[in-house]
């Protein structure tokens, strides 16, 4: 496992056993590529966002795509939102005012994805709460409607387990938990 980082980020909470670093800007091929002449990979997970850094919702993740497929690693699971894509009438209104930047940018980002020719698996998570205590009721949804909240460590459990399940290539998925409210 190799995590790519930005020189600022706090790393303390995934320095484990087994996790390398690579450093560098998801908007700087170059340092992308960099990262992935580090190993062989079999697959990426994407999951960035910021909602302050113009287009690196959708730049980002297009570079990230791009050096994926030069580096010969074709699965490719995204992180995106509820509110993205087809899915932009299940988030509240509330929701798509205060992401009002950012849906543009992961939609934009789902159909480069898409058209890639990647083996892909797109997960869009609904809120994320606080707390690092996991509940275990997460579930994929492929129901363009679904809306709800989803804590980190759930989310995590579900991207890793999409990984190895051909069933989810080309799929997209509302990611929540029904036991939050």
């Amino acid at each position: 496992v190799t995590a790519f980082v930005r020189s600022s980020s706090n790393r303390s909470t995934i320095e484990l056993p087994g996790v390398d670093f690579a450093v560098g800007d998801v908007m700087d091929e170059a340092s992308i590529a960099g990262a992935f002449q580090q190993g062989e990979y079999d697959a990426v997970i994407s999951a960035i966002g910021a909602a302050r850094e113009a287009n690196v919702d959708y730049q980002g993740n297009a570079n990230i795509f791009a050096a994926a497929k030069d580096a010969g690693v074709l699965r490719v699971i995204m992180i995106s939102t509820i509110g993205a894509g087809d899915s932009n009438q299940a988030t509240p209104l509330i929701s798509r005012i205060a992401l009002a930047n950012v849906l543009p940018q992961k939609t934009r980002a789902e159909e480069e994805l898409r058209a890639s020719g990647l083996e892909y698996t797109i997960l869009r998570p609904g809120g994320l709460p606080p707390g690092i205590i996991e509940t275990g009721g997460g579930l994929l949804s492929a129901d363009i409607s679904t809306m709800g909240f989803i804590k980190r460590p759930d989310l995590a459990r579900l991207v890793v387990g999409v990984l190895d399940d051909d069933r989810t290539i080309g799929k997209t998925f509302s990611v929540i938990d029904p036991s939050i409210s």
